[in-house]
């Protein structure tokens, strides 16, 4: 009985790594590089879908999303011409955007940057939505660092004129 308890022991040992194989290969298969290869992709798509509109030139509304002072966080009008945000006001009131707060906003192809270096630096959550039709975000969350508190980042879009 000693000698059998012995042998299953080792059989168990011997077995037991080559069990655990195919739970490495699904763990290592399912982390956080899956949803950053979908991030990716999608953004490749919506850029394609940007690129291919030729839009250069076009109005839309915009707002950050962070823990930031209010002035910051405010929804602008923006009108880009050559692919440049030249002018913006606030939609509330209509007062048009300092020069020194207009830098503070991006054209779409810049948005598109801000997306990929998120999925560059490995933030722990970013979340995207495209326009269907024309590929601009319309709607995104970037998490960084899960353990850092209010350090994420978004914007919306909405209200796109061609």
């Amino acid at each position: 009985m000693y000698i059998r308890s012995i042998m299953s022991i080792q059989s168990i040992t011997r077995t037991t790594p080559l069990l655990l194989i195919p739970l490495l290969i699904v763990g290592c298969s399912g982390g956080s590089g899956g949803a950053e290869n979908g991030a990716a992709a999608e953004l490749r798509t919506a850029r394609e879908k940007w690129e291919k509109s030729g839009s250069e030139n076009y109005t839309f509304h915009f707002r950050w999303q962070c823990f930031c002072i209010q002035e910051y966080v405010s929804l602008v009008a923006l009108n880009v011409e050559g692919g440049k945000v030249v002018s913006g006001s606030y939609v509330e009131g209509g007062r048009g955007l300092e020069s020194e707060r207009l830098a503070d906003y991006m054209p779409i192809n810049q948005l598109f940057d801000l997306i990929q270096e998120a999925i560059d630096r490995d933030a722990h959550s970013i979340r995207a939505e495209y326009d269907p039709e024309l590929g601009f975000p319309v709607d995104v969350y970037i998490d960084y660092d899960e353990m850092m508190a209010d350090e994420e980042k978004g914007f919306t879009i909405e209200k796109f004129v061609p």
